[in-house]
């Protein structure tokens, strides 16, 4: 199991490491708008929730989610190469 000291620094990469990836290589319009505010890591450092906000006026919630899990795979690709 992971210290809860490691598990902050992962979640810290991993939502930094979004962020740059949202701001520079997503063109999805739908995640134009979209702030990453949180991830929580599990104990084991398997897994990540990832908490957003979105300002767009236009973009339901739903778009959203449809736009991240379209998108899942190049998250995964660019966390993988950090």
């Amino acid at each position: 199991m992971a210290n809860t000291s490691r598990m902050q620094r992962v979640s810290d990469e991993i939502q930094k490491t979004l962020v740059n990836v949202l701001r520079k290589k997503i063109r999805d319009p739908r995640l134009a708008w979209v702030s990453i505010i949180s991830v929580e890591v599990s104990k084991d450092l398997s897994s990540a929730r990832v908490f957003y906000t979105s300002l767009a006026d236009k973009s339901t919630p739903e778009d959203i989610n449809k736009a991240f899990t379209k998108s899942l795979g190049f998250f995964k690709t660019c966390l993988a190469k950090e």
